[in-house]
């Protein structure tokens, strides 16, 4: 049997957060990939779309530390453009 290593989550923040307008709240600061992956997973208002997909494929990566916190954070802004919800 032949046994792998897990690749550990890393949590870490983007350089510049990434505000967004979500149905409930006025401004959603969001800090770093974990926590745009838990938003684009449960509460974005499209959950289609090129930009999407990518966003949440993204983050994930950056969480195993296979992209940078910063590659994930441009995708993010990208599906938020794509579902007016970007802010800065």
């Amino acid at each position: 049997m032949h046994l792998t290593k897990e690749q550990p989550m890393v949590t870490g923040n983007w350089e510049k957060l990434v505000v967004v307008a979500l149905p409930g709240f006025a401004r959603r600061e969001v800090t770093g990939p974990f926590e745009a992956l838990a938003l684009l997973s449960e509460g974005w208002p499209t959950m289609a779309g090129a930009p999407f997909i990518k966003a949440k494929i993204s983050c994930r990566a950056a969480l195993e530390d296979r992209i940078t916190p910063e590659q994930a954070r441009r995708d993010f802004e990208k599906a938020a453009r794509e579902a007016s919800r970007f802010l800065s």
